[in-house]
Order: structure tokens, then C-alpha cells, then sequence
């Protein structure tokens, strides 16, 4: 009887409503939450990637205008120093074309050496001396003419100097092979 007793409690405890367990969150809003976090702070990354932008935009936009005036405060002062040379050089010009006075060579030849002198007080430099020997390289020269053959190394004279301007090569040199 005992055993049926046993049988009989337990059935009943079976057929009871489940006991409520309580409320946990379900995982699936924890993950919603954390997804609308993520868009706020990628909405917060995206604005400040923006700002940025921006920022370097105005940036550059200053950078380019003091480069600018830097490069023309450069430049006046280079032509500032060959403004005389240059006027110079016009007059002697309007003396010898508009009133047939005769300029003297030596005075032509003074305003162009302090024009030379003030470019390469500017970085200006004259690659060699006309007439002067030097070894050929297609980097630094160039033949007169086409028809010249040289070869790296063949001795040439220099007929019309190069020029550089802080050491970059701005016209090369005109040579020919060097009659020895």
C-alpha cells in the first residue's frame, strides 16, 4: 500500500502547473541593445572622421598660402636684386635703338656680369665655361648637333655653358668633341 501511496503523490506532483520560474533576459534583447550602442558609437566615429576632414582641408588650404607667400617673397627678393641690371640693360637698349648713341661693350658686358652675379646669389650657377674640356655625359650635355656622335667620356668643349639651379640640372651644357 505504501508503494501505491508513493505512486499516487507522484502522479499528482506531475499533473501540477510547472512552478514560474523567474524572468531571466532573453539573450536576443541583450544583443539588440548592444547593437544600438555600436550604431551610436559609430555615428559618433563617422562625425568625428568628418570633423577631421575638414580639418585637414583647412589645413592645406593654409599650408598652400603661406608656401605661396614664401615663394613670392623669395622671387621679390631676386628680382628686387636684378632690377637694376635689367632697367640698366633696357636703357643701354633704348640708347643704342632709339637714339643711335653707340653703348659701349664693356658697359653691356658690366650690367650682364652683375645680372649673372645676382641669379647665382639665387642659386642660378652656369654649368661650365665656354671653351672649356670636359668629359662628356648625356646627363650634364648635349651635342650642338644631332650629327655629333659622343660617348660617355669622349672629351668635348663646351660651347654654350649649362645651367642648374640648386644643383638640378635646368639646360645642359652644349659641347662638341674637343679637337685635340
Amino acid at each position: 500500500m505504501k508503494q501505491w501511496l508513493l505512486k499516487l503523490m507522484r502522479r499528482r506532483r506531475a499533473r501540477r502547473a510547472p512552478v514560474a520560474m523567474p524572468l531571466q533576459p532573453s539573450p536576443r534583447i541583450g544583443i539588440l541593445a548592444e547593437l544600438e550602442a555600436l550604431k551610436l558609437e559609430l555615428a559618433g566615429q563617422e562625425t568625428m572622421i568628418e570633423q577631421l576632414k575638414q580639418d585637414l582641408k583647412r589645413q592645406r588650404e593654409n599650408e598652400k598660402i603661406l608656401i605661396a607667400a614664401s615663394t613670392d617673397d623669395a622671387l621679390e627678393r631676386v628680382l628686387r636684386e636684378i632690377s637694376l641690371p635689367v632697367a640698366q640693360l633696357h636703357t643701354q637698349l633704348y640708347l643704342q635703338e632709339g637714339e643711335g648713341k653707340t653703348v659701349s661693350p664693356r658697359d653691356i658686358f658690366s650690367v650682364a656680369r652683375r645680372l649673372a652675379r645676382s641669379l647665382a646669389e639665387a642659386g642660378l650657377v652656369l654649368e661650365h665655361d665656354a671653351g672649356e674640356c670636359v668629359e662628356y655625359n648625356p646627363n650634364r650635355h648635349e651635342p650642338v648637333s644631332a650629327e655629333m656622335a659622343l660617348q660617355v667620356g669622349d672629351k668635348a668643349r663646351v660651347r654654350v655653358p649649362g645651367v642648374s639651379f640648386h644643383g638640378r640640372i635646368l639646360r645642359k651644357a652644349a659641347v662638341e668633341p674637343a679637337g685635340e
